[in-house]
């Protein structure tokens, strides 16, 4: 049973030819072709169901990318602090010894926020209309993620956030549906906003591959925003 089927088409038309039976390497392409996706409804009800318990069934002709190993966000929070020296193309020129040199560039939080939004980089640009889908599992907390160790300024209301909101995104760079979690104000439980459907899901299903956006609260703020 297949989740999609490939299909090379034209650029900027619809109809096409299914793939089949090409080598590891992928399809060949001429140009202004492209590769089209088309979901079967058992694919499509298996991804867009968060509390689909197995998707190993569904696979299409070529390999399917394991979600495990990933990274976690606090990973990618040290990464994204982490002293990086630019390349040969960036130097600048030192006052000091009047030579260009390859200059140091570093990231950081001064002060945190009472909302804290972490949109994790999903789409690498490839040059020109050209971009990839990023589906690295990036697993996070859904309570006490704690950003001492990536604040550089004194923090006089607490480091310390839990999740209320994470924003989904399934698909890739030329299509795609977004969905999203929510944990109520009202009875503290998890439910998920597809369109006009909205279902309690369960707490597991919260963290995912398809996340996108991560919205977290500190802890001294209320639900209402207020410290």
């Amino acid at each position: 049973e297949k989740a999609f089927v490939l299909r090379k088409i034209e650029y900027a038309r619809h109809e096409g030819t299914e793939l089949e039976g090409y080598s590891e390497g992928g399809p060949s392409l001429e140009d202004r072709q492209l590769i089209a996706v088309d979901w079967t409804q058992e694919g499509l009800d298996k991804v867009l169901d968060p509390d689909a318990e197995d998707l190993s069934n569904l696979q299409s002709d070529n390999s399917t990318q394991s979600a495990e190993g990933g990274t976690t966000v606090q990973q990618c929070l040290k990464l994204f602090t982490t002293p990086e020296v630019l390349s040969e193309q960036d130097t600048w020129l030192c006052g000091k010894c009047k030579s260009d040199v390859r200059a140091t560039k570093t990231m950081g939080l001064w002060s945190l926020p009472k909302l804290l939004v972490i949109h994790l980089k999903r789409f690498n640009d490839q040059g020109g209309f050209y971009r990839d889908k990023v589906d690295t599992f990036v697993r996070f907390p859904l309570e006490g993620l704690d950003m001492a160790p990536y604040a550089k300024g004194p923090q006089a209301n607490g480091t310390v956030y839990d999740l209320y909101a994470v924003s989904n995104h399934f698909g890739g760079t030329g299509f795609g549906h977004y969905t999203a979690f929510c944990k109520s104000p009202a009875d503290g439980k998890w439910y998920n906003y597809d369109d006009t459907s909205v279902r309690p899901c369960s707490v597991d299903s919260v963290v995912s591959p398809a996340a996108y956006v991560l919205f977290y609260r500190r802890r001294d703020v209320g639900e209402n925003g207020a410290a």
